[in-house]
């Protein structure tokens, strides 16, 4: 039933962790932008993902997801949309912020 969440919390939630602990004094003056990189990921992936599922190219096993849906997705993969953007974001300004 957790396996989709406990996947997200390895992957994606311990990664930001990390990151944000150790480069907290760069990521910091970046929130503004997180929120609207992740604001604008699930606001596309929306669309990616109703065709995706409507073409039957993916779906989402009940038995895998906690059951709360928004919009028709479940929780997590919303969760993800947001969670991933962040964490490719925080990547691509300590990577740039490095050179």
């Amino acid at each position: 039933m957790f396996e989709y969440l406990i996947w997200l919390f390895i992957f994606v939630i311990t990664p930001i962790s990390i990151l944000y602990y150790f480069f907290r004094k760069i990521l910091k003056h970046y929130k503004k932008i997180f929120i609207g990189v992740a604001f604008f990921s699930v606001l596309f992936s929306v669309f990616w993902d109703v065709a995706a599922v409507g073409m039957g190219t993916w779906y989402f096993p009940a038995e895998k997801n906690l059951g709360i849906t928004i919009l028709n997705f479940p929780f997590e993969e919303i969760f993800f949309m947001i969670f991933i953007s962040i964490l490719i974001s925080m990547i691509t300004v300590i990577v740039r912020y490095k050179k």
